[in-house]
């Protein structure tokens, strides 16, 4: 076998690879994927994906319900134009040091007419305790954890919704960059 390169550039291709690797690993870790290929990404409307093809398989969007301690409101939520749905999927493992940003753009959001829910799978006991330390601006409504996981990866992330459609997804530590 004859090598396609020789001298410094096999090591060259190496380490350029190496460094690529890492950066798009740290930065996977730290904010959100580069490419979202789930039923959640930005441009899918999750009404839509929650509808059945008639083929028999199950919609992609299939175990999405956000209750109150009574009812499911997501129909309600899906058909209103401006909807920031904060995930903190579980309060224990949550990174506490979002909820000021969190808090901050929360305010904002609200100020411009936005609907905000928090929604999580915690104990309602965990999430009054949430709301009271960080005095979040929004109540929260549950819904299942790998659902919520699914979404998105972030604890806590934000996700703004138009209609039912995703128009930006972010982690705790980019929710400045979000345009209201």
């Amino acid at each position: 076998m004859q090598p396609i390169f020789k001298g410094k550039a096999p090591k060259i291709i190496t380490m350029l690879s190496l460094g690529a690797f890492l950066f798009i690993v740290q930065h996977v870790l730290v904010h959100l994927p580069i490419i979202d290929f789930r039923a959640y990404a930005i441009g899918k409307n999750i009404t839509e994906g929650m509808q059945y093809q008639g083929d028999g398989e199950i919609p992609p969007v299939h175990d999405f319900m956000l209750e109150d301690s009574q009812n499911d409101l997501a129909p309600e939520i899906l058909a209103k134009e401006k909807v920031m749905l904060v995930i903190v999927y579980n309060a224990d493992k949550s990174d506490n040091t979002g909820f000021a940003a969190i808090r901050e753009i929360s305010k904002k959001a609200i100020h411009k007419g936005y609907s905000v829910y928090g929604v999580s799978a915690s104990f309602s006991n965990d999430l009054s305790a949430l709301q009271e330390k960080y005095e979040l601006p929004f109540e929260f409504l549950f819904c299942d954890e790998t659902t919520l996981k699914t979404m998105i990866r972030a604890n806590p992330g934000v996700i703004i919704l138009n209609k039912g459609t995703v128009v930006d997804k972010k982690n705790f530590i980019d929710v400045d960059q979000i345009k209201l």
